[in-house]
């Protein structure tokens, strides 16, 4: 594999385990509240997170890697290998965080899911 297809995962990689620290960090944050409208606000910042992840790990790969390939058969490659790398994590960043909210027993990350 080369060096530049490395990047795209390592770059989504990074973002995506950014986005989650925030999750959780943000998820820690909001205080409970009587009529349990602190469920949607956790559950709101879970997936608008991963959204995130999603969309800011493509536009670094697109801008910051991308932009910079001239020869057409490593753009190509570098777009695909972009892409599964971005829907792979954000696979990832839901399946870790199902788990961790099923985990999670009584704390405020039990409400992702």
């Amino acid at each position: 594999m080369q060096t530049t297809v490395v990047s795209a995962y390592l770059i989504a990689g990074v973002v995506c385990i950014v986005c989650f620290l925030l999750a959780l960090l943000i998820s820690n944050k909001i205080n409970y509240a009587p009529d349990k409208s602190d469920v949607g606000k956790r559950k709101k910042v879970f997936w608008l997170l991963m959204v995130a992840s999603l969309l800011v790990g493509l536009g670094l790969n697109y801008f910051l890697k991308l932009s910079a390939i001239r020869i057409p058969a490593r753009y190509n490659d570098y777009l695909i290998h972009m892409a599964i790398a971005a829907v792979a994590f954000s696979v990832l960043y839901v399946l870790i965080g199902f788990l961790l909210s099923k985990v999670s027993k009584g704390k405020k990350v039990e409400t992702w899911f």
